[in-house]
């Protein structure tokens, strides 16, 4: 059951979470990526080049999420969550990681990855202390074309993430960090992906 809170309690409940006190409120986060452990290099990668290629294509691009507080006769309170990252470069570089941790060289000739990126966002829904709903999500549009102008793979590759938090353990990147892992497994987990590289080589 998601309980309401007097005012003067969910206002500062909210502006600790976010660490900010004035309108709008802004949460600043650095973003960074841990590539996937456990990882075997693949051995017919070796010969093949690739470049990743990134088209930012989201709708929202001057924060990457927002939190909101919800309470009974209370307005609704919204922060954005911002990052000194550069979005795309971000994703590509974690693309680029997971391409070199099984062997293919990032150095192109053979095939190009393109990527559109369409969401890059987390949202924070805080109803009480012990109602807080996290959640992240990260989708983008990806293509392996070749050097002859073949396209032997698209897909849309979505990573989502959503769970419930009490507000003294929330954190506002949670959601998107989560979000970008589950990304870039379920992309280097496409069988289909993989073959597509792999057979362009020259």
């Amino acid at each position: 059951m998601k309980i309401a809170l007097p005012l003067p309690v969910f206002l500062g409940l909210f502006l600790a979470l976010l660490g900010g006190g004035c309108a709008p409120m802004k949460e600043y986060v650095v973003l960074s990526y841990v590539p996937q452990k456990g990882v075997t290099p693949i051995t017919s990668a070796a010969s093949t080049r690739v470049t990743v290629e990134m088209e930012d294509q989201r709708t929202k691009k001057n924060n990457i999420g927002q939190a909101e507080a919800y309470g009974s006769d209370t307005p609704t309170v919204t922060g954005l969550l911002m990052t000194s990252n550069d979005v795309p470069a971000f994703v590509k570089s974690a693309i680029e990681s997971e391409l070199k941790n099984r062997g293919f060289d990032t150095n192109g000739g053979d095939a190009v990855v393109v990527v559109k990126l369409k969401r890059f966002e987390s949202n924070m829904s805080v109803y009480s202390a012990a109602g807080i709903d996290v959640d992240g999500t990260v989708e983008m549009d990806v293509a392996v074309q070749r050097i002859d102008g073949s396209s032997p793979y698209q897909k849309t590759i979505i990573g989502d993430f959503d769970r419930g938090a009490s507000i003294f353990k929330a954190k506002p990147k949670e959601g998107i960090i989560e979000a970008m892992n589950k990304a870039m497994a379920n992309l280097f987990s496409d069988q289909d992906f993989i073959n597509a590289l792999i057979q362009s080589k020259s």
